[in-house]
């Protein structure tokens, strides 16, 4: 097949298009100039040096293209200026040169779209969930560029007939993720932090890059993907209690105490993930393999262990023992 990557350079990019060429697609990479050098040199790899707001650039591009996925974007904290600049009118120029050329248009979009609904009382959130961007300023701009984004797709859809499919996914993290890493140094230096009872009550929902990739592969090539739209996620809801109970566990190794419980669900078709996939499992046979355990051991496995293994591990044992005690009183 012959499709047209843009974003390519960032984390989920690479990891998509490794897979587009593992799956013998002719991938055509829309980069900026200063990118060109990261993509890799591959006899089915088409380089085209250009930007979203070059209209020329773009027409060149879709020529002769199947399918486009479309993951070039401002990311979260970027200014409001750049995210309308790229996000809302760079997609809009991408899908004016889509217009009577593509099959299919998939959309990277995000969770950040859907109204708040931080009490797991109103979860699973799914795909027919209100649209409404919020939080921080910068969580607010960037969630409310992405909403414009698929208003865009859906107009452009609805007159010129190609098929679309909208992609929104949570955190997406992988070892070379800097926050990730960032994120374990603060946990595993002060896992007191965690027993908070703010730490306490929010959970988390993430991807990890390589699920991702493979849920966006089939919303650009199954059948059943057609004009939908697919949460993207990840297979655990946690909280970074979880967190540093794996770290402790990559750190140390093992002991007589089950990280278990302090997984709020897993999916398994029966406890309730924040943001619902049995759309994506369902309709696209999307399964999330890799685990928060395992996704946590490729970072610490390049990293240095933390200098207070056994304070680490104390903390893991107080929110065992919380834990444990707060499951026996709603039992009670």
């Amino acid at each position: 097949m012959d499709v047209l990557l843009t974003g390519a350079t960032g984390l989920v990019g690479q990891h998509l298009l490794r897979r587009l060429l593992a799956e013998g697609d002719a991938v055509r990479v829309l980069a900026l100039p200063d990118t060109v050098d990261r993509i890799p040199k591959h006899d089915r790899v088409e380089l085209l040096v250009g930007d979203l707001s070059r209209p020329r650039v773009l027409a060149e591009a879709v020529e002769g293209m199947e399918v486009v996925y479309h993951l070039a974007a401002r990311v979260l904290g970027a200014g409001t200026r750049d995210l309308i600049s790229v996000n809302v009118l760079g997609m809009e120029n991408l899908l004016a040169a889509c217009a009577r050329s593509v099959k299919r248009f998939v959309f990277i979009s995000s969770v950040a779209v859907y109204a708040p609904a931080p009490d797991p009382d109103r979860w699973p959130i799914t795909e027919d969930a209100p649209l409404q961007a919020h939080g921080s300023e910068h969580l607010q701009s960037y969630g409310q560029s992405k909403i414009e984004g698929e208003k865009k797709l859906l107009r452009y859809h609805h007159a010129h007939k190609f098929e679309y499919t909208i992609v929104r996914p949570p955190a997406v993290y992988g070892k070379e993720a800097p926050w990730l890493r960032q994120l374990v140094r603060r946990l595993q230096e002060n896992p007191w932090q965690t027993l908070t009872p703010a730490a306490q009550a929010f959970r988390m929902h993430w991807v990890h890059v390589r699920d991702l990739a493979e849920g966006i592969i089939l919303a650009g090539t199954r059948s059943e993907a057609a004009n939908q739209v697919f949460n993207i996620a990840g297979p655990e809801v946690f909280t970074q209690a979880t967190m540093v109970a794996l770290l402790c566990l990559n750190w140390v190794g093992a002991n007589d105490r089950p990280v278990e419980p302090l997984f709020e669900a897993r999916f398994n078709g029966t406890d309730i993930l924040k943001y619902d996939i049995s759309k994506a499992h369902r309709r696209l046979g999307y399964v999330p393999k890799v685990r928060l355990e395992d996704g946590l051991r490729e970072v610490t496995g390049e990293m240095e262990p933390p200098r207070r293994l056994a304070t680490l591990r104390l903390a893991v044992d107080k929110m065992l023992d919380n834990r444990m005690v707060g499951s026996r009183a709603r039992r009670l």
